[in-house]
């Protein structure tokens, strides 16, 4: 007797005890699976179907000299004195707190008594933690290769109003481990979808930062429904998301309205 485990996308294994690991997925992709148990008389009728986000990898983001927009887009929480200790390639890093409205600030060059001392009559809080689904800033004094431990992917859904991370009004820096354009994340923040070749109304706007050219890129809803973006970008000269999205490992900004 046994179980045949089988993916939406065509792949199975079979096996007699849990874990049985499939092979040929694609890291971060959603998959539907069901389960069909069978002996030596057949097999019986599948499961009903459940998804799952496969993990990646740790990441690799190559951080440039200066400011870099990048997160946390799995379910660890990063010890940021660990990850960012090094002085003599990190300058600061700094976490936008939605809740507080306040932000967290560390950097490797000072002391704990001095680190302390300046959050304090500066108004921020010191960063010790990343934590699941935030993005954050850091200040870079040299080009280095950074590696975040990887896990299960924040989702989409994560941000829903129902969902463990759910954005407040106002402004939020966050990450997903899943790639996807800002519209498809927007659209993705409805608890029903909207209708097809429509754009729903959850975001004010969606920010994300190019450390190598020092430019924004940006997307608007509401622009994109009334056919303004791209003059408006023009105008601005920010930077359209059409060779460039939401992936692991990017931070961005979100301007959410009130509810």
């Amino acid at each position: 007797m046994g179980f045949t485990v089988t993916s939406s996308g065509g792949q199975s294994a079979s096996g007699t005890a849990s874990p049985i690991s499939i092979a040929g997925l694609t890291n971060g992709h959603t998959y539907n699976f069901t389960v069909s148990a069978f002996n030596n008389f057949g097999t019986g009728p599948a499961s009903s179907v459940s998804n799952s986000v496969t993990p990646f990898a740790n990441i690799s983001l190559s951080i440039s000299n200066g400011w870099n927009l990048i997160g946390n887009s799995f379910n660890n929480y990063l010890s940021v004195a660990n990850l960012f200790g090094d002085s003599s390639q990190v300058l600061s890093v700094w976490k936008w707190d939605s809740t507080y409205s306040k932000w967290f600030f560390y950097s490797p060059s000072m002391t704990p008594i001095s680190l302390s001392t300046y959050a304090s009559n500066q108004g921020y809080e010191i960063l010790t933690t990343i934590n699941p689904g935030d993005g954050f800033w850091l200040n870079a004094s040299s080009n280095f290769a950074l590696q975040l431990p990887s896990g299960n992917a924040i989702t989409n859904s994560n941000f829903l109003s129902t969902g463990n991370l759910a954005l407040r009004s106002g402004w939020s820096l966050i990450s997903i481990g899943q790639t996807k354009t800002p519209s498809s994340f927007n659209n993705g923040l409805s608890i029903a979808p909207p209708t097809t070749g429509s754009i729903a109304n959850n975001l004010i706007s969606l920010w994300a930062w190019d450390p190598v050219n020092a430019t924004w890129y940006f997307y608007s809803p509401s622009l994109d429904s009334s056919g303004s973006l791209i003059t408006f970008l023009k105008n601005q000269g920010y930077e359209a998301f059409t060779s460039a999205g939401l992936s692991p490992g990017t931070g961005f900004w979100v301007n959410v309205p009130t509810h």
